[in-house]
């Protein structure tokens, strides 16, 4: 066992703790009397302490009473010395104090926009040690007993009820009810001024929802009684604590965080604000049964390192849309999985800083490194494979098992494949630890053999001679809709039909955590017949198809054959990717050359839903609105289409454009209207004004924009400025640069000046390579006015051929010394 850890023999069984808090002064003071089980006779034991957390005094209280030796040691550990060698139960009171400061580790302070202050803990994974002293460690589990004390004008939450409140002058004094069994950092505790709204669940739980503002979190507290409710009945096991409390905290800069009976969440995931992102209320529902189900899978049954930190969180993030698929059918749910989980996960795992999900971490201050994609995604990812694998059913009785043989205790994973292994097969845990513990997945070449056989090669993703193999789980269909399944552990193997087909499609509905490259002999066959795959088989039909693109630059021709069978396409999953690839090939500075073409190409795409749809259409499905403003946005934004900017024009001068549409309409009025139609509503709007500086191709019209904010020292002048500096690497930079050059021709003000040619000289040595000719004619246009009236100009062109900053980027490359000749004539 590494150093880092704490020793087994040694281990806390209960804490009574009580907290006096200052809150204007913004530091607290403590005692806690922890009671300890010392299995072998010592004499030298070591607790967590961490900075801004200072021990006072410590003494030994029982089975004696005596004071006590105590030094800090490495890794946020003291080590205490007893007076003498003991084995069994002792009692140790420590004092302490902790000042309080807004870093989101252990006990800190935060203020809302209005100032209002509040006090809360953030103990996962490593920060309880910074609040009281503690064996901070998920397998060091405990009871625990919480008083606080706070002013008056605040109150206190913490996992449990309060069972005293009583008066102490100024302050009121809370005493909490014992918790269950359980780890240091799912303890909390919260003093706040927030209101509360309450409703009690079908299993008798009262669940309150804890906000500064309540007027827009109903939704949210609704969800969580029908949450609770569901995850009763899944795992089989009642909820086991009294209550249920969602705080709102603010500037939180985590979604949430599981504390056992007091959830703590960013005050904007438990808002549904009006006008707010049409796919923000979807993915806040996410983090409350996300959170939720940890009360079971986390906080019942806990890993016993972060090393398995996954069986928290994967589990989590792939339980959650099984509830959410439960209580809102309308999300459509498992679709957004793919986008949203299996994607992201997918992305990662290319990269070449992924790692296993299982991953041996003994370093304490890098646990947090792991909370991530891999953990996260891609452990809910394969969970997913793994139920479709072995079925529902199997599956949901060995989760049920494992939490009841487990509750209470740590687990590792190797004990989650033993107890499925008992519903599913015996080489459960082999099949799975390749998943679990090698990086990377397995990439299916797929040859046609004849119209009966298939072959079958798996590679690495991370490297394609690479000697690892994955126990596959594959599913496919065939060209008559027939769904097989195969186990696929080897480097290479056939696939023999019962009946001929002409194509196989793998990985049905994108259950499975690969990805499959078929010959173009199958791939055509496959498109033939697109129309009748679900939306998921489309989706990942055209997520690998991206990904061979994008990692090879080969294979364009299949994309586009593949995009253009599904037209038309009103999916938004497949609506959302396809806009992908339009940022990708526009992008591109190859294919910019024949831009109308792919005008074209785009507008074939997204039309039909136009046709279709348009702005009177009212769908029932929740990801309309996000799958038309896509289709609106690019039709106007990418390919220019006249009839449908002014449809949207038409719609918001007559006051019925819907608000997720509002974008549309800037790209629209920048389509349609004149230059002083444009530059009057600049004026009128900061947000149009840097809409123009952002997205128009005139460099005049971005010049008058520019001049009218330079005149005036207001807020929206900042805002410019901050757009300025931001749009470094924005695609029109070339026509921000020419009215730059205009602008500075004009200006008188040093800063500003400075400004411009800083920005100037970042396009000069970035963009030269790819539009020279532009950038020299511009120059010498103003090159005379510049040199003559402008100091910082003249010095930045004289030292330009002494660049250090571009001998870096360009000495390979003749487009170095291209600049250094022109900046030197």
């Amino acid at each position: 066992m590494s150093d880092t850890r704490l020793p087994q023999h040694i281990k806390p069984t209960y804490y009574a703790i009580s907290l006096d808090y200052f809150m204007r002064e913004q530091y607290y003071t403590g005692t806690e009397t922890v009671t300890i089980l010392i299995e072998a006779p010592s004499k030298i034991f070591c607790m967590h302490s961490d900075s801004p957390l200072v021990i006072t005094d410590i003494a030994i209280v029982y089975p004696m009473k005596s004071g006590l030796s105590y030094f800090p040691t490495n890794n946020d550990k003291m080590c205490i010395e007893l007076p003498t060698e003991i084995e069994g139960e002792i009692k140790i009171k420590i004092d302490f104090e902790v000042k309080m400061d807004f870093v989101i580790k252990g006990s800190y302070v935060c203020s809302s926009t209005n100032r209002t202050l509040m006090a809360t803990t953030h103990f996962e994974p490593i920060y309880a040690r910074k609040a009281f002293p503690c064996f901070d460690e998920p397998i060091m589990k405990a009871r625990f007993q919480l008083n606080v004390t706070a002013d008056d004008d605040f109150f206190v939450i913490s996992n449990m009820n309060y069972t005293e409140k009583n008066a102490l002058g100024s302050k009121t004094a809370y005493k909490f009810e014992e918790t269950p069994l359980m780890s240091c950092y799912l303890l909390h505790w919260t003093i706040c001024k927030h209101n509360q709204i309450s409703i009690v669940a079908d299993c008798g739980v009262k669940i309150s929802l804890y906000a500064e503002n309540i007027d827009f979190s109903h939704d949210f507290l609704e969800l969580a009684k029908s949450s609770l409710d569901f995850y009763n009945n899944y795992f089989g096991i009642s909820y086991p604590l009294q209550k249920l409390d969602l705080i709102s905290v603010f500037k939180l800069k985590y979604r949430a965080m599981e504390n056992w009976g007091s959830i703590t969440f960013a005050d904007y995931c438990i808002e549904r604000l009006p006008n707010e992102d049409l796919q923000l209320f979807p993915r806040n529902c996410r983090t409350l049964c996300h959170e939720i189900s940890h009360m079971w899978f986390g906080n019942l049954v806990t890993m016993e390192w972060w090393t398995h930190l996954w069986l928290n969180e994967g589990f989590a993030r792939f339980i959650e849309y099984k509830c959410l698929n439960s209580l809102k059918p309308k999300f459509k749910i498992w679709l957004k999985f793919l986008i949203d989980v299996w994607n992201i996960a997918m992305l990662k795992d290319v990269q070449k800083n992924t790692h296993s999900i299982e991953v041996e971490c003994d370093d304490p201050n890098r646990i947090e490194e792991i909370f991530d994609a891999i953990s996260y995604a891609k452990g809910a990812s394969v969970l997913r494979m793994l139920e479709d694998f072995i079925g529902e059913e199997q599956f949901l009785n060995g989760i049920r098992k494992y939490l009841n043989v487990y509750k209470w205790k740590n687990t590792t994973t190797d004990m989650l494949w033993d107890v499925l292994a008992e519903f599913s097969f015996p080489e459960l845990g082999e099949i799975m630890q390749c998943w679990t513990r090698q990086a990377g997945f397995p990439l299916i070449t797929v040859k046609k053999i004849d119209d009966l056989e298939y072959k079958l090669t798996q590679y690495s993703s991370l490297a394609q001679n690479s000697p690892l193999l994955w126990h596959v789980p594959i599913k496919f269909i065939t060209d008559d809709l027939s769904v097989h399944y195969v186990l696929f552990k080897d480097k290479s193997a056939n696939i023999k039909l019962e009946k001929p087909s002409k194509w196989i499609k793998l990985n049905f509905k994108t259950m499975g955590f690969y990805r499959s490259i078929y010959s173009d002999e199958i791939f055509d066959e496959i498109i033939k017949s697109i129309k009748l795959l679900s939306a998921e088989d489309r989706y990942g039909l055209l997520s690998d198809c991206i990904q061979v693109y994008t990692s090879t630059k080969s294979r364009f021709a299949c994309l586009a054959d593949l995009i253009v069978s599904m037209i038309p396409e009103y999916e938004y999953i497949i609506i959302k990717y396809t806009s992908e690839v339009t940022k990708l090939l526009w992008e591109n500075k190859y294919l910019k050359q024949i831009s109308h073409k792919l005008s074209q190409f785009f507008t074939r795409i997204y039309r039909p839903f136009w046709d279709e749809y348009k702005l009177d259409r009212i769908e029932d499905y929740y990801d309309f609105g996000s799958a038309r403003l896509i289709c609106y946005t690019n039709l106007v934004e990418k390919c220019k289409d006249r009839e449908v900017a002014w449809n949207l024009i038409e719609a918001k001068e007559n006051g019925s454009l819907s608000a997720e549409l509002e974008p549309c309409y800037f790209y629209s009025k920048l389509l349609c209207a004149s230059n002083e139609e444009l530059y009057n509503l600049s004026v009128e709007n900061i947000i149009f004004a840097c809409f123009i500086i952002e997205n128009s191709e005139d460099s005049e019209l971005i010049k008058d924009v520019l001049h009218f904010y330079r005149l005036f020292d207001t807020p929206e002048a900042l805002i410019i400025k901050k757009i300025i500096y931001d749009s470094k690497e924005s695609l029109n930079s070339t026509f921000l640069l020419s009215a730059m050059i205009k602008e500075i021709q004009i200006a008188q003000e040093t800063i500003y000046i400075n400004t411009l040619a800083t920005l100037i000289e970042h396009f000069i040595t970035n963009y030269w390579r790819f539009d020279g000719t532009f950038i020299k004619q511009e120059l010498e246009d103003a090159s005379d006015d510049l040199c003559e009236t402008k100091p910082a100009i003249s010095n930045f062109l004289c030292s330009m051929a002494e660049s250090v900053e571009i001998t870096e980027e360009f000495s390979p490359s003749p487009t170095y010394n291209e600049i250094l000749l022109y900046f030197a004539n």
